[in-house]
């Protein structure tokens, strides 16, 4: 929440947010515009971690970028649209 703070970020909305393992919580969306590599994304709602200082992307943004997620090296790679 650090980082949705200090760029200011709105209050738009409550929703409910389903973990991985199927509990649900109710959550804070917020508003905010992101740049990713080439990718700029104008208005997107996020989820504040109320508890550690991510954001978290919905599958919607998600859907939009090629990723390469390398779990035994515990990297997460943005590729551009090109590769």
């Amino acid at each position: 929440m650090a980082h949705l703070k200090q760029v200011g970020a709105e209050k738009v909305d409550q929703a409910t947010l389903r973990s991985q393992w199927g509990e649900h919580r109710a959550v804070t969306l917020y508003a905010v515009a992101l740049e990713i590599n080439q990718y700029y994304f104008d208005f997107i709602q996020v989820v504040g971690d109320e508890i550690g200082d991510e954001i978290i992307l919905g599958r919607d943004i998600l859907n939009c970028l090629r990723l390469l997620l390398d779990g035994p090296a515990g990297m997460v790679e943005i590729l551009n649209a090109q590769s």
